[in-house]
């Protein structure tokens, strides 16, 4: 083996070792990044709250941000729509604690294929239908990219605990049901207020935010 051989074939290690993507692992959020108000955007505009960026990262991500392995499950509403979630039950950070749920990049299509094959379908109280998807869909489900964050705070929030921390909000919608929508488009955020429930914060990315707003007003004239 010649030494101008072995030089060419150092160097081209060297060359593919700095080529490389840099598949960089997220690392838990520190308290003040897990605080629901921090809302940062990454240098391609995606939102990123809870240590996770919308639109990138996974529910496999957020396993190792939040150092705890969430449930994954498929829900169909009483209306027939169907989403592909991620939820972890119970999340504490600067003495805040709550739920979270993320919403998967899925479409119609591949989540009425996944609910078919599902090992479990199970009616709830709200009228959704939850489904566990078998094995290899979870492990699918698991490298999705998020496109929404929801929050559910376990303290009440009211409007003077809201504004302190998340400022005033833009726009306000209130529906027949009782919910008043707080809505911040410049942070793709929303803050739902329920009279008779829990008060939500939902997150995704500004150019996102349009479709949340779209939906929100269907809803509201359509109750």
């Amino acid at each position: 083996m010649s030494r101008t051989w072995i030089i060419s074939l150092i160097v081209t290690c060297l060359l593919v070792f700095m080529l490389w993507p840099n598949q960089e692992k997220p690392q838990q959020a520190s308290k003040a990044q897990m605080m629901p108000w921090d809302v940062e955007f990454s240098s391609n505009g995606h939102s990123r709250v809870m240590g996770l960026e919308i639109g990138r990262n996974t529910p496999a991500d957020a396993s190792e941000v939040f150092a705890r392995r969430g449930e994954i499950a498929l829900f169909a509403d009483d209306g027939g729509r169907m989403s592909a979630e991620s939820f972890f039950s119970e999340l504490t950070s600067g003495g805040l604690s709550g739920r979270v749920i993320l919403t998967l990049d899925l479409d119609k299509a591949e989540l009425e294929l996944m609910a078919k094959r599902a090992v479990k379908r199970k009616a709830m109280d709200s009228g959704s239908i939850k489904y566990t998807p078998n094995r290899d869909d979870r492990l699918k489900l698991l490298t999705l990219p998020i496109v929404s964050v929801t929050y559910i705070p376990y303290i009440d929030l009211d409007m003077g605990i809201i504004e302190s921390r998340f400022g005033k909000p833009e726009e306000i919608i209130r529906s027949a049901s009782g919910q008043t929508h707080l809505l911040y488009p410049a942070r793709g955020m929303e803050i739902i207020l329920d009279d008779r429930g829990k008060e939500v914060i939902q997150y995704v990315n500004r150019d996102e935010f349009s479709r949340l707003k779209k939906a929100l007003n269907e809803r509201v004239s359509n109750p």
